[in-house]
């Protein structure tokens, strides 16, 4: 079969090119991605984003304490999706305006955006990324709420694809590879294990353990293409087929064409006042964070 003994073959599974494809490098080496931790106040935030019962005042205490935090909140309550009378300039007053649910959806949205600075020539599209996991966030919180479920499905969606960031961050030349081959038609689990070792659903799995985030949720992440392992992780797979049927793509994949949507789907959307609502949300969203901002420079 053309393998050394010495490669470990069920690392690859590969559903579309030849293992002798130029792009796919079968070595037994995968390196470690290594990634700068997180300031301790952004792992707090991260560890309030999909809890119930955050005090203010504790959500306060956080941000004033990081200056990221403090300027994204303040960039987020002064910008259209506050609808601001008057421009304000504490962190405090901005969380108030913001309430304290959409802070810390919103300051999530930015410790992601700016924890991990995708290099070019990735062939990773980072606007069509951010999409694609607002969506799903956006959709799985609708479907959680609408069935009687916990908000922390709003934090699952948006985290599933976290582990596609840390390998494209740490590995920007062979995530290029893993994108290549996905747009050419291999799955792109098989082509991520080809290129790294692992997946993204595994390396998502290693930076919500290692931020401490509540066990259903990591699951979720998980398990965010099948949805079994609990109710966060099927709000997240049906979410994420709505986002792709509504035509938003993952920012490394080709979509398959146009698709249409799922009777079900219909009563998701309309929660989010229509595909209109759920696409103003987005660009809400990506403004109060900044990262449309850092992906057109």
């Amino acid at each position: 079969d053309g393998l050394s003994e010495s490669y470990d073959t069920r690392a690859y599974v590969f559903a579309g090119p030849r293992p002798d494809d130029p792009d796919v490098v079968l070595t037994a080496y995968f390196p470690a991605l290594e990634l700068p931790p997180l300031p301790t106040s952004q792992v707090r935030l991260m560890q309030l984003l999909p809890r119930q019962d955050v005090d203010l005042a504790e959500l306060v205490s956080v941000v004033e304490t990081d200056p990221g935090l403090t300027v994204a909140a303040l960039r987020a309550a002064n910008s259209a999706i506050s609808s601001p009378v008057r421009r304000i300039g504490t962190a405090r007053a901005a969380v108030v305006r913001m309430g304290g649910l959409a802070a810390r959806r919103m300051l999530g949205g930015y410790v992601l955006s700016s924890a991990f600075a995708i290099p070019q020539g990735t062939a990773f599209n980072l606007d069509e990324y951010w999409k694609h996991a607002l969506a799903t966030a956006l959709l799985a919180d609708a479907i959680a709420v609408k069935e009687g479920g916990r908000t922390e499905a709003f934090t699952a969606g948006l985290l599933h694809d976290v582990g596609c960031l840390a390998m494209a961050c740490a590995q920007p030349e062979r995530y290029a590879r893993v994108v290549a081959l996905a747009r050419r038609g291999m799955n792109e689990l098989a082509a991520e294990r080809a290129m790294f070792g692992f997946d993204h659903c595994y390396y998502g799995e290693q930076l919500a353990q290692q931020w401490e985030l509540p066990s259903m949720v990591v699951e979720a992440i998980v398990d965010h293409q099948q949805g079994t392992a609990n109710e966060f992780a099927q709000a997240t797979a049906r979410a994420r087929g709505i986002s792709r049927r509504v035509g938003i793509g993952n920012g490394r994949a080709v979509l398959p064409g146009q698709m249409a949507l799922q009777r079900a789907d219909h009563s998701v959307i309309r929660a989010l006042r229509g595909t209109d609502g759920l696409f103003q949300q987005i660009a809400q969203f990506r403004d109060g964070m900044g990262e449309r901002a850092r992906s057109e420079e």
